[in-house]
């Protein structure tokens, strides 16, 4: 428990949460998805000289609206220091603005700034592949931030703020869990979520991508008990089969054109790698379903802590052994 209840770090996110706000977020309510202390990183003309904050050079990636509305609400779960969440009402309701208006279709789901994969640009975390316009991943951390922050509104008051977000999360959920045949991003005979559907209605990523999988779970845009048991089941048996101490980003290979040449062939960093920074998700997927494999993965997840303290940046599929020099501060 002291890890989790270290005041050190809840302070210390806090703070951090704190300086998104008044530095990261634009007035059209807009988070800047990056910060660094030197130029080179960004997309032209996006670097903020006295913060430091930026756009990615890879693409707009818009779970910098997502993951700030769901740290921000994760942080108060643990402190639940209601004058510091009240300071954070207006940007997270900004926030959580400026993504839901992004729907020109009008289907119930949030697009990104990118429209295809002929554009080669990112919108989330996994920066050189090409996830465009109708974003699984993003959408599922989009209703999980919106269930959480509903929550917090009706704590500090605002019961009308709450439904609205409620209501669209409901309409987000329901489109999301139609089949791909349909617009939504169940895909049926593979019994899994694709990660993205292009602005011409093609579907990418139906390589058992886990970040999306578990993200749906996790966040519960996925209560269906039947999916839950045929995508979680499925990928026990991928981790068995391949002996794998962690979950890897995807269990099969993205297509060529759907990620940057560095991530090739299969499986190479953001095709098919294993970066722990995500294991969180895994372990909410499975701690209601199977809690079992959840501990089975945090022993391993602590005994590979014992070999090499975690100190790199992700995992090689093939050995399994620590590559990267970019240590990522998820893990």
């Amino acid at each position: 428990a002291w890890t989790i209840n270290d005041p050190n770090y809840t302070a210390n996110l806090a703070y951090s949460l704190d300086q998104e706000r008044d530095y990261a977020l634009l007035p059209e309510g807009r988070m800047l998805s990056r910060w660094h202390d030197v130029q080179g990183d960004e997309i032209e003309g996006t670097y903020d000289q006295e913060t430091g904050y930026y756009e990615a050079r890879w693409g707009y990636t818009i779970d910098s609206q997502t993951g700030y509305v769901l740290n921000t609400t994760d942080l108060f779960a643990q402190t639940g220091d209601l004058e510091w969440i009240r300071s954070h009402k207006s940007a997270c309701e900004r926030v959580l603005d400026w993504l839901i208006h992004r729907d020109s279709n009008g289907n119930d789901i949030f697009e990104m700034k990118n429209n295809s994969i002929s554009e080669q640009t990112a919108s989330d975390w996994t920066d050189i592949v090409w996830a465009s316009f109708e974003n699984a991943f993003v959408n599922a951390q989009m209703y999980g931030a919106l269930v959480g922050w509903a929550d917090i509104e009706v704590l500090l008051g605002d019961q009308e703020r709450s439904i609205y977000y409620l209501s669209v999360a409901e309409k987000l959920k329901r489109a999301f869990n139609k089949s791909i045949y349909e617009g939504g991003f169940w895909y049926p005979e593979k019994k899994q979520y694709i990660y993205w559907r292009d602005n011409d209605g093609s579907i990418h990523g139906d390589n058992l991508f886990t970040p999306v999988n578990f993200a749906a779970i996790a966040y519960g845009v996925c209560d269906d008990k039947v999916r839950i048991a045929e995508i979680l089941d499925h990928v026990e048996n991928r981790m068995i089969q391949e002996k794998l101490f962690h979950w890897p980003l995807c269990f099969d290979s993205f297509k060529r054109e759907e990620v940057e040449g560095g991530n090739w062939p299969f499986p190479n960093y953001e095709n098919g790698d294993i970066f722990p920074t995500w294991g969180f998700l895994g372990i909410r997927s499975y701690a209601e379903y199977k809690p079992e494999i959840a501990v089975k993965y945090i022993r391993l997840l602590l005994h590979q802590y014992t070999l090499d303290g975690l100190s790199s940046q992700r995992y090689s599929r093939v050995a399994q052994k620590g590559v990267g020099n970019d240590i990522l501060s998820g893990i």
